[in-house]
């Protein structure tokens, strides 16, 4: 139990950590980037919402948060 909740501790901290690293920079993204991730992780919404939004499939918006989130990490 204990090694489990450590493992899921690590895998919150590396995603809070991306997430920092994508609010940081800010100028690596698009405008249309930029408002997915506002949309994603300030309003919460979810990619099928988001994806309404935009009038785009669902997997246009995951795509483009795996873009996301790869700037970030290559920061």
């Amino acid at each position: 139990m204990f090694i489990e909740e450590t493992a899921d501790a690590a895998v919150r901290q590396k995603r809070l950590a991306v997430i920092g690293r994508i609010f940081d920079s800010r100028d690596t993204y698009t405008p249309r980037e930029w408002g997915i991730v506002q949309l994603y992780y300030k309003c919460g919404l979810s990619h099928r919402e988001i994806a309404r939004i935009f009038h785009v499939p669902h997997s246009s918006i995951s795509r483009s948060m795996c873009n996301i989130r790869r700037k970030a990490l290559s920061k």
